[in-house]
């Protein structure tokens, strides 16, 4: 290798040298050339070693600033009691992230994805407890997203998973998260970047069964009917087939469908009644109450 003193540092002529770094360009790890590189250390009161290192991306050539830094403070032990030194990676002009932003974000209500970008730009800045208490702030949003009611988020959290929105489990993993952001915000406790990396999965999780995932689903998949409205386009598809007059079940009126669960269409059939008989709904009159064990029968108008 042909070397040149250039501002101390060595300039790699030949670019034999090659490590694996943050490219900013490809924003993931990838092997670049070694274009220069120097080093200092210190064992005086306290020992430390840096390598600095200007560097090429092997793929887009973008071209970064490296450090590689050692110090005797930071090391780990082994199953065997060896201690080994840890190596610290900083890139410059961009560090490598903490933590992804999750994909499909598009889907995501706005303000919710103004909450959530701006809470992982705190996590990836290493402002940890902006992060909590940001993590905290999106949980609200989510539920006033979903319309949950509550005079707290601990109501509104419950009130979740009581309308069916969310499980047991995750009701309980949200209740973490406020109480993470709680203790960031009123006794001012700063949680741990593997404690924010897990509360980022639980969001993550959030995010995509109440958003990414249902409307992926909406548009590529066949999906049961959820709403009432739904459910009344699927009678009126029925009754246009049938005459004015006719007395039937609900059951043979309806379209034959896979998409209509049998839990679903009884509760639909509880809410149609209802509103025939306030007069919302007037393409059906109900029949006289069926004896015990008997479908309810209507006269199609």
């Amino acid at each position: 290798m042909e070397s040149n003193h250039f501002f101390n540092f060595y300039v790699n002529m030949e670019k034999e040298d090659k490590i694996q770094c943050y490219c900013y360009s490809c924003k993931q790890e990838t092997w670049h050339d070694v274009i220069a590189k120097t080093e200092e250390s210190s064992d005086e009161d306290y020992w430390w070693h840096t390598r600095y290192y200007l560097v090429k991306c092997c793929g887009c050539e973008s071209v970064t600033f490296l450090t590689e830094s050692e110090e005797e403070s930071d090391v780990d032990y082994d199953e065997y009691g060896n201690m080994t030194l840890n190596t610290t990676q900083k890139t410059y002009p961009v560090q490598k992230p903490i933590a992804d932003k999750i994909t499909d974000t598009w889907y995501i209500p706005s303000k919710i994805s103004k909450i959530y970008n701006e809470t992982l730009e705190a996590l990836n800045q290493k402002c940890f407890l902006l992060a909590a208490a940001g993590f905290r702030v999106l949980v609200e949003a989510i539920c006033v997203d979903q319309n949950i009611d509550g005079k707290s988020l601990e109501t509104k959290i419950n009130n979740l998973c009581k309308k069916g929105i969310i499980t047991h489990n995750d009701r309980d993993r949200l209740h973490t998260i406020r109480f993470m952001g709680n203790d960031s915000v009123h006794s001012v406790v700063e949680p741990s970047k593997d404690q924010l990396l897990l509360v980022l999965d639980i969001i993550h999780n959030m995010l995509n069964n109440l958003y990414i995932l249902t409307e992926k689903c909406n548009s590529l998949l066949k999906t049961p009917i959820k709403t009432f409205q739904d459910f009344c386009k699927l009678l009126d598809e029925g009754l246009a087939k049938r005459q004015a007059g006719d007395i039937d079940i609900l059951r043979n009126i309806l379209p034959k469908t896979r998409l209509l669960i049998q839990e679903d269409r009884s509760k639909f059939e509880a809410e149609l009644c209802k509103k025939i008989n306030a007069g919302e709904y007037t393409k059906l009159k109900l029949c006289p109450a069926p004896e015990n064990g008997k479908n309810q029968q209507y006269l199609i108008l």
